[in-house]
Parts: C-alpha cells; structure tokens; sequence
C-alpha cells in the first residue's frame, strides 16, 4: 500500500519516541518537511482527563492530518464517542443509530454522505481536528467499531494500516453500544 504525503500534512504524535513505530513516523515527517505536533493520551481530545472543562484538546488545536496510533488510543477515542451518544434522549439514540446505518449502507456501495457528515457527524469529526485523513495504527488489531465511525464518516479508512496481524486484541470482545 502506498501513502501519499502532502505539504499541507500535519502528524500528531503521542506514543512515545521509544516505540519504534512512533519512530519510524516521526522519522519519515522529519525526512519530507512534516510538522509534528505532539500529545499524550490524557490530552489527546476535549473529553480527555487532563483538559479543563471549556478547554481544547491537542487534536482540536493542532488539527492533525495524519496520526499514528495503538488500539488502546483508539478505544478511548470510541469509548467517548459512545459515552456522548448513551448520555443522550432515547430519541436522540436511535436517531445517531439510525443515521450511522444509512451512512454504512451507501458507503459501502461507494457513495458519500456529505449531507449527514455536515449535520450529524460534525462533532465526531471535529473530535479529532476535522482535517484527519490518515490514520496509522500499530500494534494490535484495528478496534472495528472505531473503523466503522470513521468509514462512515467518508474518511478512508483504507489507509488505516494494522501493522500487527494476527494478534489477539481484547478490546474486541467488547461490544460498544450506541
């Protein structure tokens, strides 16, 4: 698989710089003029355990075209997701399920939803800075429900690459409900 790297690219770096793969991206932005900002778990995105209520977090500042990632990131990420959904009006439940399947039945078919990107899943967007494009996961098994979010987001998450086959990961026996 080839990846594109582009002027405009921004990567948000937060494992550490003793992961190799952490390493091999940073080494990569560093070689083709890359801006790299850099993060931490706990102040990843605005629901983040270390940002002040009414603050921003690194990825809605930063606003990242490209992130490296490990499934346990990811599973926060989702995690928050699901928690804002669950907190809402039942009405307001099946309202986000019903648009998330509409939204997976057309992409499938090839076809973007740009009506409902702007409407409903805009906040899901902007959780990670709203420019994302490529995400770059290493380690475990991609966690498949944040893959089906950003699918059905319009992002490509074929450029999501899972650079640790078969192995077994534990987020997976878990199901996120929504």
């Amino acid at each position: 698989m080839q990846v594109n790297i582009y002027p405009d690219d921004v990567l948000l770096g937060f494992l550490p710089l003793a992961h190799v793969f952490e390493l091999l991206a940073e080494s990569v932005c560093l070689l083709t003029g890359v801006p790299i900002g850099y993060s931490s778990a706990n102040t990843l995105i605005d629901s983040s355990t270390k940002i002040m209520k009414g603050s921003r977090g690194d990825a809605s500042v930063l606003q990242p075209t490209c992130i490296t990632a490990v499934p346990l990131i990811l599973d926060r990420i989702c995690k928050g997701i699901a928690d804002k959904v669950n907190r809402g009006s039942s009405m307001q439940k099946a309202m986000f399920k019903f648009f998330y399947d509409y939204k997976a039945y057309w992409y499938r078919r090839g076809y973007k939803t740009p009506i409902l990107n702007s409407l409903v899943f805009k906040k899901i967007t902007k959780l990670m800075g709203g420019n994302l494009r490529l995400m770059i996961s290493g380690g475990e098994l991609w966690l498949f429900g944040f893959k089906r979010i950003y699918q059905k987001q319009g992002q490509d998450t074929s450029n999501c690459l899972p650079l640790g086959k078969n192995r077994k990961c534990p987020a997976l026996d878990r199901k996120q409900k929504f």
